[in-house]
């Protein structure tokens, strides 16, 4: 094996390690977590509500067409 090939596929593993080491110890950590608290108001939905009561209800990204 070349010495550039084994260190990429020493270094790949160790990585892929290092990834699962973390995941072991942040997965419990997150799901043992309590839940966000919900939104205090509707506002949110009432502006996704208002763009649809519009006319804008389709998602064709014409917002966006004057940034192109």
């Amino acid at each position: 094996m070349h010495p550039a090939r084994a260190f990429l596929a020493s270094l790949s593993v160790s990585l892929m390690a290092l990834t699962l080491s973390y995941q072991a110890t942040a997965l419990p950590a997150i799901l043992a977590a309590p839940p966000p608290p919900p939104p205090a108001t509707n506002a949110w939905m009432d502006h996704a509500e208002a763009g649809e009561a519009k006319g804008s209800g389709q998602d064709d990204l014409t917002e966006l067409a004057p940034l192109l």
